[in-house]
């Protein structure tokens, strides 16, 4: 992976197998801690997080002339 594009903000989709758990906290919270084995992994392009991706989706009317 490279450090350069995984940095904090970024949004990843992970598909995997749940391994482990860890102990952490989240503020000052305790939370338990996913530990996935990838295998598939897909970080998300800067202006598609964040709820500002708009679907590409296109409709159109073919017509088709024959004898």
């Amino acid at each position: 992976l490279e450090l350069s594009d995984y940095t904090p903000g970024r949004t990843i989709t992970v598909v995997g197998t749940l391994t482990d758990t860890r102990e952490g906290r989240v503020g000052q919270a305790p939370y338990t801690y996913p530990v996935i084995r990838p295998s598939q992994m897909h970080l998300w392009r800067p202006e598609t997080a964040g709820g500002t991706y708009r679907p590409s989706v296109h409709f159109g009317i073919g017509v088709i002339f024959g004898n």
